[in-house]
């Protein structure tokens, strides 16, 4: 009896045929993938050329002259510098001032910059010396700060880099929106398995599996529909970002582009925006139970506003100080400690000073001739009449060869309001 040829037995050629349909099948899915990939990275390309902020302009304050001999009080000062922009900050850095008794220390910023100045007041509240440099001067000014950043859509933001972050800020918002941000790339398939099985197992939505660059993508590029197209296109967008861009830079974004709210008709965009509206200082100075708060304020902003909803602001924020602690960035102590502090929201008019104003006073108008208008209503001792801004190419004088965020342009002296298109529906940044 001869024995069968194993080599030619119809189970082995079952199997060589399967093998190579399957070989075919998949060969054809990843051509597919590329062509499709290949169309939404030139399509990506085009968009981030023109900027990812290319249609904004930078809002400058006009100088604040101060005169040895004038009568004005040290308050008044402090007050015109922070509608100028600047931040009361015992830390040095450009765009602040110390008060002590007596005495002002105004560290100035801008392109037209000069040193810090030493500002003493006399009995009568009057300037009785400048100093500049260790030697007396008879005036000086603040030079032309940055206000803030205007956008289409009546969008407000104040443009940071990744480098003006703090720390703790970017460890509360990984930890409560996407705490695999630096080691995935875009798209996190262990979240979104279990996001999937978590909603079957309920039989509805119960939870998103957004990254922080899905969110980035679907604010900036995509309209928020729940439907599997815009959802085919994030992932793509997504995973041609990750590769364009390095994680610092879509960061960046992100941290410019989140959107926290409305305020006085426009959006608030961005959590150094977000930081001068509800804290009244620069990101940079964030205490941890405030960078707490505004990452946890990502998720519904209205919801949790500080200003409307206080109690639910101050859950949320001790939410947020918890995943920060599962995650090891905080500790017991810090926990248990920060969850009783105060929500500190600044006080209203400096709220104003630093969200509200959107031209400022003509040039070198002194402190002391400027006063609120005739009905009461504190207009951050702002001017009304607009002046015009020059619009740039978009770029950012620190963009690198990965592609750094565009912050727009770098307008010339004193900004202008924005176009009145309607507002971008929020719900883009809720995590599906």
């Amino acid at each position: 009896m001869q024995a069968t040829d194993p080599i030619r037995s119809p189970g082995h050629s079952r199997l060589r045929i399967a093998a190579i349909v399957g070989a075919s099948v998949a060969a054809l899915v990843f051509i597919a993938f590329a062509v499709v990939y290949q169309r939404y990275g030139r399509a990506m390309d085009e968009r981030l050329k023109a900027g990812v902020f290319g249609d904004a302009v930078n809002v400058y304050a006009s100088e604040v002259v101060l005169t040895a001999g004038d009568t004005v009080p040290s308050a008044e000062v402090e007050d015109e510098l922070r509608a100028a922009g600047y931040q009361q900050s015992e830390s040095g850095r450009p765009g602040t001032f110390s008060p002590s008794k007596n005495t002002l220390i105004i560290v100035p910023s801008g392109e037209s910059a000069g040193p810090a100045a030493r500002i003493e007041f006399g009995n009568k509240q009057q300037i009785s010396r400048i100093r500049v440099n260790e030697k007396d001067v008879k005036t000086w000014s603040t030079g032309n700060p940055l206000i803030t950043n205007l956008s289409s859509g009546r969008e407000k933001r104040h443009m940071v880099t990744f480098r003006e972050i703090p720390p703790v800020l970017v460890k509360a918002v990984v930890s409560t929106e996407d705490k695999h941000f630096f080691q995935h790339n875009g798209l996190d398939v262990a979240r979104i398995a279990k996001a999937a099985w978590v909603d079957f197992s309920s039989g509805r939505k119960e939870e998103g599996a957004s990254t922080i660059t899905m969110q980035l993508v679907r604010g900036l590029w995509l309209k928020p529909e729940k439907r599997w197209k815009r959802k085919f296109e994030e992932a793509m967008m997504t995973m041609y970002l990750e590769h364009k861009w390095s994680k610092e830079a879509i960061f960046e974004a992100y941290a410019n582009q989140i959107y926290l709210g409305e305020q006085n008709g426009y959006s608030i965009h961005g959590f150094a925006q977000g930081a001068r509206l509800f804290f009244g200082k620069g990101l940079r100075d964030l205490t941890l139970p405030e960078a707490a708060l505004l990452a946890g304020m990502v998720q519904r902003p209205s919801y949790f506003n500080p200003l409307r909803n206080p109690e639910r602001a101050r859950e949320r924020r001790n939410l947020v100080l918890a995943l920060m602690r599962r995650n090891g960035y905080i500790s017991d102590s810090q926990v248990a400690a920060d969850s009783e502090a105060a929500l500190n929201i600044a006080p209203l008019h400096r709220r104003r000073c630093v969200a509200h104003c959107m031209v400022c006073r003509p040039a070198q108008r002194r402190p002391s001739e400027v006063r609120p208008d005739a009905g009461g209503r504190e207009e951050c001792l702002h001017d009304t009449r607009p002046r015009t801004a020059t619009r740039g190419s978009g770029r950012h004088p620190d963009r690198n060869e990965r592609g750094r965020p565009s912050t727009g342009a770098e307008a010339g002296q004193i900004g202008k309001s924005c176009g009145s298109s309607a507002d971008r529906d929020r719900s883009a940044y809720r995590r599906d």
